[in-house]
């Protein structure tokens, strides 16, 4: 079971711009919510009409008490959703994402991959067809580089949108990289499940990197 929720501001004030102009603040602003559970919360999020009558849909496994988030917010639910897929089933979709991928080209200061970007159009649509499909391995068909997560995507528009603000204290992620911003592609399309238990774990977990910035939460409908 999970948990859905939908929030709105109000616009005459400071924390509400605070919140929907840096994400990393809207994800503590939601944490709160859950006070003491705040690490079990499992939180995914995804801020809608950033620039104008802003509103965020939040998913949750823990159940959250909005009254302990702030009155510059008003929540509709919690409402309670059990999930009940199958292989087979086709579902509407909507997905924030941060297209990237680890490079050996650029590295971080200790000496790791970093990750980059995806910056060309057709690198963009692959990344959701090889997060729902895995990725095999050229020289070894067998080993699998990405594992598949239970869904094959029938049909999608990828759009890019603005860029997503850091969080504003910097606190998170270090002081250099205060400030810095990624770059945000939102997928609406159409996808099939091929197998429910992974589809369900990602529906649950999230799919991509850097969820605590309002990426990664997979929206989805009965496809008619």
């Amino acid at each position: 079971m999970i948990h859905l929720s939908r929030l709105t501001f109000d616009p005459r004030r400071a924390e509400t711009w605070r919140d929907v102009r840096h994400p990393y603040e809207m994800h503590r602003t939601i944490l709160k919510a859950f006070g003491t559970r705040a690490g079990e919360s499992g939180v995914l999020f995804r801020i809608e009409n950033p620039d104008e009558n802003p509103f965020v849909l939040v998913q949750s496994v823990a159940r959250p008490d909005w009254s302990l988030a702030g009155d510059h917010l008003c929540a509709e639910g919690p409402k309670e959703v059990r999930l009940a897929l199958a292989q087979g089933d086709r579902f509407r979709f909507r997905l924030l994402a941060r297209p990237s991928k680890k490079t050996a080209d650029v590295r971080n200061d200790k000496g790791q991959g970093k990750r980059v970007d995806l910056r060309d159009p057709d690198e963009i649509l692959k990344w959701i067809h090889e997060e729902g499909e895995g990725r095999r391995s050229r020289t070894d068909p067998e080993r699998w580089l990405k594992e598949p997560q239970g869904f094959r995507v029938l049909d999608v528009e990828p759009t890019e949108v603005s860029l997503v603000t850091r969080s504003v204290t910097g606190q998170a992620l270090g002081a250099r990289e205060k400030g810095g911003s990624f770059r945000a592609v939102r997928y609406d399309g159409v996808l099939e499940v091929t197998d429910a238990v992974a589809f369900e774990t990602v529906v649950r977990t999230g799919l991509g990197p850097q969820k605590a910035f309002g990426f990664g939460l997979l929206s989805v409908g009965r496809a008619k």
